[in-house]
């Protein structure tokens, strides 16, 4: 695939593109952990033999496209096949990315599954409309069914055997940053001992992290990474503490081709007989799959009114509130601002605070240096003292 280079420039060759800034942190909740590499010999005579197993060397007697649907064998493949090519234009953007994957190996993958896979006529490859924070520089097509509307109603969006092929501009994820992807042994935890804040992601575990969230909210294991001209492939475990990924695969792959892995990675997710399974790792048994918690509704009751609505004036009438006796004068006829709830001190209380306060000493001295206390009128007042301040330290 060629880009236009009027407006996209990529990084000097063995260098990255530094322009991965996807908006993903370190959080408690997500469990990776590992990262393994497929045996590649393994994988590759595997998919092979899947696919000499199940798609057959003979002519099915239909044509390339389905006049119903539109889909259609759409990769030119001379001398053998004659299929028209299909012209796209030069992408500068990853909305214009979208239609070289959308009507070239998804199509072409789509057709093929339909054809040798009859229990796969409802399904397909969807561009996610999400309102995604990182859509100039991350999205994702998803294989699923169409999703009943009292699915949608209830919530439920997640589609048991669906697969996620996420895609990025390849001058975004350059061959760099790709193989810097690839090559990513662990994924750190949140917080390290020791430290007292968030462990901070660079490039290629910001990528782990995303594909992990969004495989996750999709409810499938398997998934894709591509920018068109690499390719790379993935399945977590089933307690998404590890992952498997595969070596980088150029666009023009042979023996398996690129279309040839597509269309067994997708079987492998519908769970097809003979295709890939998840692979067993060591892992938490309570890890099996993160369960999404729905609210569920609550009657709140609403709290039953004051039985006291006494606003604390002298010729207030008590409530049943527990006040009784007689209201003394010290409280001002202008009530209590502010405060609702009923406040009651009996006389014989009153009597002993006020007694205090007469016998207490007009004028006195707490030790030196202390605050003199005069009483003025009917209230305390204090002040420092500013004679010989001081002389005590010397002593």
């Amino acid at each position: 695939m060629s880009v236009n280079r009027q407006v996209v420039r990529f990084p000097p060759s063995g260098h990255k593109s530094h322009l991965n800034h996807l908006s993903v942190r370190s959080e408690t909740w997500r469990r990776l952990e590992n990262i393994h590499w497929f045996n590649e010999s393994m994988l590759e005579q595997e998919i092979a033999t899947w696919i000499d197993k199940n798609v057959p060397e003979t002519p099915l007697g239909v044509q390339d496209s389905d006049d119903l649907t539109g889909e259609r064998l759409s990769i030119p493949c001379a001398p053998w096949f004659h299929i028209a090519g299909n012209i796209e234009r030069r992408p500068a953007d990853i909305m214009r990315l979208a239609p070289w994957l959308d009507n070239l190996p998804l199509m072409t993958a789509q057709r093929m599954m339909h054809l040798v896979i009859p229990e796969s006529q409802e399904w397909g490859f969807t561009l996610s409309h999400e309102d995604e924070v990182d859509k100039q520089i991350f999205q994702h097509f998803l294989w699923s069914r169409p999703i009943p509307e009292e699915e949608l109603e209830e919530g439920r969006d997640r589609t048991e055997g669906s697969m996620i092929v996420a895609f990025q501009p390849p001058w975004i994820l350059s061959d760099d940053d790709f193989t810097e992807f690839v090559n990513c042994k662990t994924f750190p935890p949140c917080y390290i001992y020791g430290n007292a804040f968030s462990t901070t992601l660079d490039s290629k575990e910001r990528l782990w992290a995303k594909i992990w969230d969004l495989c996750v909210r999709r409810n499938t294991h398997w998934f894709v990474i591509t920018t068109y001209n690499q390719w790379a492939f993935g399945v977590f475990s089933a307690g998404w503490t590890s992952v498997f990924i595969s070596t980088i695969y150029p666009f023009d792959l042979h023996g398996p081709t690129i279309l040839e892995c597509l269309v067994y990675w997708v079987a492998s997710a519908m769970h097809i007989p003979g295709a890939g399974e998840l692979p067993q790792v060591p892992e938490p048994i309570a890890h099996r799959r993160p369960v999404l918690m729905h609210p569920t509704p609550v009657d709140i009751i609403t709290p039953a009114d004051s039985e006291s609505n006494w606003d604390g004036k002298s010729d207030a009438i008590m409530t049943s509130a527990g006040a009784v006796g007689s209201i003394s004068g010290a409280i001002s006829d202008a009530g209590l601002p502010g405060l609702n709830a009923p406040i009651h001190r009996c006389a014989p209380f009153l009597e002993k605070v006020q007694d205090w306060v007469h016998d207490a000493s007009p004028s006195y001295e707490i030790g030196p240096g202390a605050a003199k206390v005069e009483r003025r009128c009917d209230r305390l007042i204090t002040y420092p003292m500013t004679d010989n301040i001081g002389d005590w330290l010397v002593e």
